[in-house]
């Protein structure tokens, strides 16, 4: 999403329940710790609202799935690189409907039974997701504000990697005519994410124009805080991918539920998760960091 809220995260009355006015501190940001609740333990650090609030329960209003590849270096002369890519979807589920399967596309991984996508060689990137999983138009107060996320296991993904892709959506009639806000602090990749998407007008399933507006013309959704995840990189810069709800709903011959969306990726889904990795390939071998 946004470095700028767009909903609430939660409601004040949910942070005095949970003993607090505001997020927990994250390392590089303003935000203050929150107090503790009388008569209870001091909160972990790290907690946000979602997490520690019992309003809400892990695995029925929301879930939080990962993956981080094993890397090692045992022998001296071997030379391992550091984590290239990590793909991130903090609004996923029922959220930002599509976002998760397309995270997990990106990554290279099938969202029906995460089975290795491709050839057995081709790379696979770490992923995390933040998944409502309420049912339809009940998930609206699970969306946390990208610089409000706090879980370990997506900064540790992030803060580790050279580079982090972040797939958002947004309403229609929030940037009308455009299928994609091309966000982010690192123009680099960004001009390879839109190079590969535009490709598809000719490569992918025709006719297939997929109209991208870079996030500097909406500054709403232009994710362009350090603090947004997608920038807390090595390299203190990433990309994030805003998509329509038109394009995401064109990517599914179902669109409609989870398990509609996971059971039925189509030609467009590979087309565009397609283009995505290829222009993380690109990015990869133009690095020189070690």
């Amino acid at each position: 999403m946004t470095t700028s809220s767009r909903r609430t995260v939660l409601t004040a009355a949910l942070a005095a329940a949970a003993g607090s006015t505001g997020l927990a501190a994250l390392p590089g940001t303003a935000h203050a710790a929150p107090a503790a609740p009388a008569g209870n333990p001091p909160a972990p650090t790290y907690t946000s609202h979602i997490y520690r609030n019992p309003q809400y329960t892990e695995g029925t209003d929301y879930g939080r799935r990962f993956r981080r590849h094993e890397r090692s270096d045992p022998t001296f002369a071997a030379e391992v690189r550091l984590p290239g890519t990590a793909v991130l979807a903090l609004h996923g589920g029922g959220i930002e409907t599509g976002t998760s399967e397309v995270a997990l596309g990106i990554a290279g991984y099938h969202p029906k039974d995460l089975a290795p996508t491709g050839a057995a060689g081709d790379p696979r990137y770490d992923y995390w997701l933040f998944e409502g999983l309420r049912g339809p138009g009940l998930n609206a107060e699970l969306h946390v504000t990208s610089t409000g996320c706090d879980d370990l296991h997506a900064l540790g993904l992030a803060e580790g990697s050279l580079g982090v892709v972040s797939v958002h959506g947004f309403a229609n009639t929030q940037v009308p005519g455009y299928d994609v806000v091309l966000g982010g602090l690192d123009q680099d990749f960004k001009a390879l994410v839109r190079q590969q998407l535009e490709l598809l007008a000719t490569t992918g399933p025709a006719p297939w124009n997929i109209s991208i507006i870079d996030g500097s013309q909406v500054p709403a959704l232009g994710g362009t805080d350090p603090d947004n995840p997608c920038n807390r990189t090595l390299r203190n810069k990433g990309v994030q991918l805003e998509l329509s709800g038109a394009l995401r709903n064109s990517l599914f011959d179902d669109p409609s539920s989870r398990t509609g969306r996971a059971n039925t990726t189509n030609a467009k889904f590979r087309a565009f998760t397609g283009a995505v990795r290829a222009a993380i390939a690109l990015h990869e071998a133009s690095l020189t960091v070690d």
